[in-house]
C-alpha cells in the first residue's frame, strides 16, 4: 500500500495543505516548529484514529473547532485506488 496524496483539511496549524507523494521515498524537512511532527501526527490520526482524551499533548485539534480531518488517497500493488 502507498500514500499517493495527502491533504490535510483542519490539523494542527495545519489548514488546506495538499501533498502530492509521487517519489519511491519522501522526505520532510524544515527548522523547529515548521509542523513535521503535526504531519506526522496526522498521519497517525488517520491510519490509527484518534489518541485518547487521555493524553492531550497527542491531540491536535483543528483551529476552525469544525474538527481534524483529511483524505489520504492509497494505492495498492494490483493498482486499486482507496480513500481514506
Amino acid at each position: 500500500m502507498r500514500i499517493e496524496t495527502a491533504h490535510i483539511a483542519d490539523f494542527g496549524h495545519w489548514h488546506d495543505r495538499l501533498d502530492e507523494l509521487s517519489a519511491p521515498v519522501t522526505l520532510f524537512f524544515g527548522p523547529n516548529e515548521a509542523g513535521k511532527s503535526t504531519m506526522m501526527a496526522f498521519y497517525r490520526f488517520m491510519l490509527f484514529g484518534y489518541p485518547p482524551r487521555l493524553k492531550p499533548e497527542q491531540r491536535y485539534e483543528s483551529r476552525s473547532g469544525a474538527g481534524a480531518g483529511g483524505v489520504l488517497l492509497l494505492r495498492d500493488r494490483e493498482g486499486a485506488r482507496y480513500r481514506l
